[in-house]
């Protein structure tokens, strides 16, 4: 056998090998296959599914809330009612809400006047600061 006549066998040899995927070489290529578009799981399937679902469903329930909540709720101001004329007045040094509360309605309730007066100015309980306009419920 010459050079040439062993070089060509060789090559021919390869050629073939490569041409011919052994067992093992077959089934992973099989398996690449098989596994290569997206294969979900029960869990994934109901998530995947569920989900928008789910969300729709919430979204579905917020929407309803906030139309019922307008439909049903009465309106702040009606026309049928005039609104009350509210009166400010400035805090002055030595003032508080007591005294505010005494001078504005004198014949009222001190304490639901000076309640009236934090709700209508959102003190939330804090005193009054110097120079502050204050809106006081209207004089019966």
């Amino acid at each position: 056998m010459t050079a040439v006549t062993a070089v060509l066998s060789r090559t021919h040899q390869l050629t073939s090998v490569r041409a011919r995927p052994t067992r093992a070489v077959a089934a992973s290529t099989r398996a690449a296959a098989r596994t290569s578009g997206v294969r979900l799981t029960r869990r994934g399937r109901l998530l995947f599914r569920g989900l928008p679902v789910i969300l729709s469903v919430a979204a579905a329930t917020v929407a309803a809330a906030f139309f019922a909540g307008v439909l049903f709720s009465p309106p702040a101001v009606s026309a049928d009612t005039p609104a009350e004329e509210l009166q400010t007045v400035t805090v002055m040094p030595g003032d508080s809400l007591w005294t505010i509360a005494r001078d504005v309605a004198p014949e009222a309730d001190r304490r639901d006047t000076m309640r009236r007066i934090d709700e209508l100015n959102g003190l939330e309980g804090r005193d009054p600061e110097l120079g502050q306009e204050l809106y006081v419920p209207p004089t019966r």
